[in-house]
């Protein structure tokens, strides 16, 4: 009896080794998980002939919607929503993973779980931003008296090794030029 425990004892750990390493990040018989890749507009509905981005490790791979790659699950894959102005809405953020985030381009971590990637536009609206200076004012951001700063999350003003991206709740606040303005909507 105490030899056919110990078997099923040796047996239950190789099996339990197996499984575990089955699950681990990044191995070389890694599972392929096929993500849906998709860009809608604001009411849902998706943008017929738009493309999105993929890095492929060395430059940037461009996708018809809708795209259904396979990918290792649990690796990381940077996607890039269309930056252009369609039907009069633009880039709003990506769902991914139950939540939203307006860096464009995303790492995504794969899996099979979340197999649903969505680049969601908005509509893009002109604003004007008008101020009453009623007295002096007090020191702004920058130190002077009235001054009107603004960040843009969607702007795209900086770089890292896969290229030109926005800063997301990182913008940094710029100051306009007095008079009046038109800034437009950023498309770099």
């Amino acid at each position: 009896m105490k030899k056919k425990y110990l078997l099923f004892l040796v047996l239950m750990a190789v099996v339990q080794v197996v499984i575990t390493q089955k699950k681990q990040p990044n191995q070389l018989n890694a599972v392929q998980t096929t993500i849906t890749v998709d860009q809608v507009f604001e009411n849902g509905g998706r943008i017929t002939g738009s493309q999105v981005k993929h890095h492929n490790g060395s430059g940037w791979d461009s996708w018809a919607i809708p795209a259904y790659p396979n990918f290792n699950e649990w690796n990381n894959e940077t996607m890039w929503g269309d930056t252009s102005i369609l039907s009069n809405q633009k880039f709003r953020h990506w769902y991914i993973n139950g939540g939203t985030n307006t860096l464009n381009h995303q790492d995504v971590n794969v899996q099979s779980a979340t197999p649903n990637w969505i680049s969601t536009f908005k509509t893009a609206n002109n604003a004007t931003i008008q101020a009453l200076l009623i007295d002096g004012g007090s020191a702004g951001q920058s130190g002077n008296p009235g001054v009107v700063q603004i960040a843009d999350p969607w702007l795209i003003d900086n770089t890292d090794a896969k290229g030109k991206l926005n800063r997301s709740t990182n913008a940094v606040f710029r100051t306009p030029n007095i008079g009046t303005n038109n800034i437009g909507i950023s498309n770099v």
